[in-house]
């Protein structure tokens, strides 16, 4: 199946912090199938696994004003059976997957066009998820399992800053080999230009490049 944006800027991120990813993973249920948008797993047998909704119009944002009736809300949109999934994903079909007694730690990301009045609703909804989804794994995977919430605006900024970071404090200088990265380090090779040739023109380059951005992104502003 083909991957959706929103999966694979989670892939793309993963891969930033040395995880192996997969997207769009099939899942047998108990009527046909289902899948896990991205799985990711690395040297040390941290798993993570990914559910992406960005659902509705373009310009629609979920607004979710009480961080605690979070599971609720995923109840309401028919979202939680993703939940189910991640413990499906462990039944042994995935021979790559470690066990569960292997797994060192695990992450479940919740990614969702969703908009939070403040971090600390943003951190009630992780605390609410992990302990669902600490239920519905057991031990010993409860006590290693974390539940990240993003929206889709923080996986974008997330992204820029890590290549941005990569480039200018850690010197990569290739290609990363990945669309979504290279897209993102073309915004910080023109933000952050060595100029060649044509003389000492940088800080136009930048200056004119963020005004252009400016303009693109806020029309009007």
């Amino acid at each position: 199946m083909e991957a959706m944006s929103s999966e694979l800027m989670v892939s793309a991120l993963w891969e930033l912090d040395g995880f192996l990813t997969q997207t769009r993973i099939p899942i047998r249920v108990n009527i046909g199938w289902s899948d896990i948008d991205v799985i990711g797993v690395n040297r040390k047998r941290h798993v993570r696994m990914a559910e992406c909704k960005v659902r509705g119009s373009a310009r629609e944002v979920l607004v979710i004003p009480d961080g605690k009736a979070f599971v609720g809300f995923m109840h309401k949109n028919d979202w939680s059976s993703s939940l189910n999934n991640v413990d499906r994903a462990y039944s042994g079909e995935m021979g790559w997957l470690p066990t569960k007694s292997q797994t060192g730690k695990f992450e479940f990301w919740f990614l969702a066009n969703l908009w939070f009045p403040d971090q600390k609703e943003q951190r009630n909804a992780e605390i609410v998820l992990a302990s669902y989804l600490g239920k519905l794994l057991g031990q010993p995977m409860s006590k290693k399992s974390r539940a990240r919430i993003f929206t889709t605006r923080d996986i974008i900024l997330e992204i820029f800053q890590r290549v941005k970071s990569k480039v200018l404090e850690e010197g990569t200088g290739k290609r990363f080999g990945n669309p979504i990265l290279d897209l993102f380090r073309e915004m910080v090779r023109y933000l952050n230009p060595r100029p060649k040739g044509g003389g000492q023109v940088g800080s136009r380059i930048s200056e004119e490049t963020g005004r252009l951005f400016g303009e693109a992104f806020l029309p009007g502003i």
